[in-house]
């Protein structure tokens, strides 16, 4: 029970700063004039710690996981959500068609998990 409540939390917490960090950096894009690209680094930084404190609340791989599962919402509602609020990515209609579909699904996939892996790998220094 406590292993499920730990998992829903880390879970929760995650998609939670993930949806702050793409919505406030989506308007604060437009409103001070910088790359919404920028913000990339806040996002990463989440995952790396869904791998650091998740592995010291639950066991690795249910952290990793966690992870995973943070990064594919921040690659889809995470991303439409930029979209809806014009975030200034720099890029044209057609660019942004691009950047949404498997490979960056698959992209973001991936560098959660290697962060994710690097957050628990910080628990033993």
């Amino acid at each position: 029970m406590m292993l499920s409540k730990n998992l829903f939390l880390l879970f929760f917490s995650g998609i939670s700063a993930v949806t702050l960090i793409d919505t406030l950096g989506a308007i604060a894009s437009r409103k001070f004039n910088f790359k919404y690209e920028f913000l990339a680094l806040f996002s990463f930084s989440v995952y790396l710690l869904i791998g650091f404190f998740g592995s010291k609340i639950l066991d690795p791989n249910s952290a990793i996981s966690v992870a995973i599962f943070v990064g594919l919402y921040d690659a889809t509602v995470g991303l439409w959500l930029s979209f809806k609020l014009k975030a200034k990515m720099g890029i044209s209609n057609e660019e942004k068609k691009e950047l949404v579909g498997i490979y960056s699904i698959i992209i973001m996939i991936i560098t959660s998990c290697i962060l994710a892996v690097i957050g628990y790998a910080l628990t033993y220094i």
